[in-house]
Parts: structure tokens; C-alpha cells; sequence
């Protein structure tokens, strides 16, 4: 995981779109 992703995975689980929640769920189990 290079830190270019991460903080681009930080941005969605921050944002308030519906489909970042989704993102979130499976960046918590790749995570």
C-alpha cells in the first residue's frame, strides 16, 4: 500500500457521498 492511496482512502471515508460509506466498509476489510 503505497501512502498515495491511503490518503486518496481518507478522502472518501471523509466525504459525505453515499458511495464513500460503501468504500469505507471495504476499506476497513482490505485495512
Amino acid at each position: 500500500m503505497s501512502a498515495e492511496i491511503i490518503q486518496s482512502r481518507r478522502e472518501w471515508l471523509l466525504s459525505d457521498r453515499p458511495a464513500s460509506r460503501m468504500q469505507a466498509r471495504l476499506g476497513r476489510a482490505y485495512v
